[in-house]
C-alpha cells in the first residue's frame, strides 16, 4: 500500500499542485489525458454489462468522463491516497447514476405505453358493446 501512497512523480505532483492552488486549466488538461484511458476502460466495461438496448457506448463514455473531471477536481494528493482507487469509484458512480436514470425513464415509458394501451382496449371493448 505504501509504494501506491508514493508513485506520484514530480510532474504529476506539480499538475495536481496547479489545479488545486491555481485552478490551472492546462494542468487539469493534462492529468486528464494522462487518466483518460481509466474513463474508456471503465465505460467499456460497464457498457459490455449492459442489459438495455437503448443504451448506448457513447453515453457510458461521457458519464465516465464527467466523473474523472470530478474526481481530478475533488482529489487531495496530500492525504496520500492513489487518484487511480478514487477516480475508478467516481467514474463507476456517475456511470451507475447514469443507468439508474435511463433504467428509470424507461420504466416510465412503459408504463406510460401500458397505460395507453389499457386505454385504448378499454375504448374498443366499450365501442364493441
Amino acid at each position: 500500500m505504501e509504494a501506491e501512497r508514493t508513485c506520484i512523480d514530480q510532474n504529476e505532483l506539480e499538475l495536481w499542485a496547479g489545479v488545486i492552488s491555481h485552478g490551472d486549466i492546462a494542468c487539469r488538461q493534462e492529468l486528464f489525458e494522462k487518466y483518460q484511458e481509466l474513463a474508456r476502460i471503465n465505460a467499456a466495461a460497464m457498457y459490455s454489462k449492459n442489459w438495455l438496448p437503448t443504451l448506448e457506448y457513447a453515453d457510458f463514455y461521457q458519464h465516465a468522463v464527467m466523473g474523472l473531471l470530478e474526481a481530478i477536481d475533488h482529489f487531495d494528493p496530500t492525504i496520500g491516497s492513489n487518484f487511480k482507487s478514487y477516480a475508478y469509484i467516481r467514474i463507476r458512480g456517475s456511470i451507475m447514476k447514469y443507468i439508474d436514470k435511463a433504467t428509470e425513464f424507461q420504466e416510465q415509458l412503459a408504463f406510460r405505453r401500458a397505460l395507453r394501451q389499457e386505454r385504448i382496449n378499454s375504448l374498443i371493448d366499450t365501442e364493441s358493446e
